[in-house]
């Protein structure tokens, strides 16, 4: 037995080599005043697991408690919430002290005892219940054709008697997806098999269909012609349109700007004339003022990944992405010919967003959008521009390499991030140039947000 105590590296080693109970072990530890050995991550994960292999056993469990309420034709909202609930259980407390790995009888019980605090059990008979994946993928199939028939008939016909449509039929490309989130939160997309008339009801009972129209699709009943669907169509065709170009467009100097109808010339000279002599007249040399990047305090794996970004949005469509960029190279190009008026800038901007205003073919494929001669290196500049200042920016596979080359030692060049904020208002405009990310400054003031990699193969013939 001494020989084992001086051999084990830790108490868990311990324990097992000697072939002890776990929870007796843990009660010993405790009584001693020590920390017992618990792993309530492990725990925490197998629960997960398990909980993922009975899933549709807990959602059938559900969904039997909520038919016959969704039947009688009323909305079941706690069915929705509790079908997300079960998913975040927690392990029991006591599992700590007693198990290294816990049972999966041990975990049905937990799982069964939190069906029984909702009245369901895994256990009863289900009711008539169609196979959960096949009865959504035919509701989905239901719902995307009653929306595509219904949609332009429902907009025609409040057109028509000046009603005020219900807001779910207003933006056409959503029709399918937003009418089968309402039937979600109502648990009726999982429990029924939407037939159209069953569609009509539901439509009726979450106030999704027009006050006064009749339940039907048919013209006739509804007093509208051919004519006054063809201009629906028209009409819902000009929206949509009028919403992608919303969602391209970028606000420059007041104004919305669809970069498929922009006038470059005149937005040129608009950005030269209305920016800050605080860009223009800011040195080539002189770095962002930056707090540095706080060291993790010790070396676990969560520490090492990095800080968490804040939650993305949808991303924005590449149109509106490539005019903010543009506008961002606008920023740097002028504060590039302000500042180094005996260098050519114009050769110096190597992207391809250059040839409007240069005239010159640029290369996107090289990593940095300018390269200029600064205090006996050659300074490749990457610009990163935003409408706002979300103090944080991405960098692509080309950009990466290019920084990763410049941070060799005795490369010649140095690599640095133009960060240009704001650039919708160019009165509102900074500059602040950012070191190179790959390089040892850039590690010491920059931190990351997340990490994507994009992994190569070769498939052996």
């Amino acid at each position: 037995m001494l020989e084992v105590c001086k051999g084990a590296l830790t108490t868990g080693e311990l324990r097992d080599r000697l072939g002890l109970d776990f929870e007796a072990f843990n009660r010993s530890l405790l009584a001693a005043g020590e920390s017992p050995d618990t792993y309530p991550e492990l725990h925490a994960s197998l629960l997960t697991n398990y909980i993922h292999d009975i899933e549709i056993e807990i959602v059938d469990a559900l969904r039997a408690v909520f038919y016959p309420v969704i039947k009688k034709g009323k909305a079941a909202e706690e069915y929705a919430q509790l079908r997300e609930e079960f998913r975040s259980l927690s392990p029991d407390p006591a599992w700590e002290l007693r198990y290294h790995e816990v049972p999966r009888d041990i975990m049905a019980e937990r799982v069964d005892q939190w069906l029984a605090q909702h009245a369901a059990t895994r256990k009863s008979k289900k009711p008539n219940l169609v196979p959960l994946d096949a009865l959504r993928r035919a509701n989905a199939d239901a719902v995307r054709k009653f929306t595509r028939e219904a949609g332009p008939v429902i907009r025609a016909w409040c057109l028509k008697h000046e009603v005020t449509r219900p807001a779910l039929w207003d933006e056409v490309d959503k029709w399918a997806d937003s009418l089968r989130a309402r039937l979600d939160e109502a648990g009726v997309f999982d429990c029924l098999e939407l037939s159209e008339t069953l569609l009509f009801i539901w439509c009726q009972t979450l106030g999704v269909w027009p006050e006064r129209m009749r339940a039907t699709l048919d013209r006739g009943q509804l007093e509208l012609s051919d004519d006054d669907l063809d201009a629906e169509r028209s009409r819902e065709k000009e929206e949509a349109e009028a919403r992608r170009r919303e969602a391209r467009s970028v606000p420059f100097n007041g104004r919305s700007v669809d970069p498929e109808t922009a006038d470059w010339s005149a937005i040129a000279s608009e950005l030269a004339d209305e920016l800050p002599k605080s860009v223009l007249e800011s040195p080539v040399g002189s770095p962002a003022d930056l707090v540095p990047r706080a060291q993790p305090k010790t070396r676990d794996r969560k520490s090492q990944r990095g800080s968490k970004a804040p939650p993305a949005g949808r991303r924005a469509p590449s149109d509106k992405t490539d005019m903010i960029g543009k506008l961002g190279e606008l920023v740097v190009y002028n504060w590039l010919k302000n500042r180094l008026p005996k260098q050519n800038i114009d050769a110096a901007w190597v992207s391809e967003n250059s040839e409007p205003f240069t005239g010159r073919k640029g290369d996107d494929g090289l990593g940095y959008d300018f390269t200029v001669s600064f205090r006996s290196q050659a300074l490749l500049i990457e610009v990163k521009a935003s409408l706002s200042d979300p103090r944080m920016f991405e960098m692509g596979e080309s950009e990466v390499r290019a920084a990763k080359a410049a941070a060799r030692p005795r490369s010649g060049q140095r690599y640095a991030i133009a960060y240009v904020s704001n650039v919708g208002e160019p009165s509102l405009t900074r500059v602040e140039m950012l070191p190179n990310p790959m390089s040892e400054e850039g590690e010491a003031l920059l931190c990351i947000l997340g990490e994507g990699i994009r992994y190569g193969f070769s498939p052996r013939r």
